[in-house]
């Protein structure tokens, strides 16, 4: 599951004013959050409190009041989300990247081939030309046994 496989941290992410005076173990506890938030659809975005519960051990539980009040998270139309997502944990490589992969699929040859609309006319003549030819639907036992004409 790749694309849920990495976060961005910064080598100076506990320098944060709001991440420096944090307890050590909810510094912690903020890699976790940070961790499980990536999982989420949206990203960076909990059902709700007891969500994020559910995906912590129960002695982790009083930390989430604590990164509440640091205010890295915040409750918003009933979601727990982490403040700033976005603007933390975009890729800066992904534009770039995409664009070198849509290139290589645009320099390979088409796998699939491609009917033009005469060719689809064809076959839709032949489907019909044979549903006139046996009355209407043929079954499958016609078909298996052969008394398709």
């Amino acid at each position: 599951m790749s694309q849920g496989a990495w976060i961005k941290l910064s080598v100076g992410w506990d320098e944060d004013e709001r991440i420096a005076l944090l307890p050590y173990e909810a510094q912690l506890v903020w890699i976790k959050v940070l961790t499980r938030a990536k999982r989420q659809r949206p990203g960076g975005s909990f059902g709700s409190v007891e969500h994020l519960k559910a995906l912590l051990p129960e002695k982790l539980h009083k930390q989430i009041k604590v990164l509440v009040d640091a205010g890295l998270l915040a409750v918003e139309d009933g979601r727990l989300v982490v403040v700033s997502w976005s603007k933390h944990q975009i890729d800066p490589t992904s534009s770039e990247r995409t664009a070198r992969w849509r290139a290589t699929l645009s320099r390979r040859p088409s796998t699939v081939l491609s009917r033009t609309e005469k060719e689809k006319d064809i076959e839709r003549e032949k489907e019909t030309d044979t549903l006139s030819k046996t009355g209407g639907m043929t079954s499958v036992g016609d078909v298996i046994f052969g008394r398709v004409k």
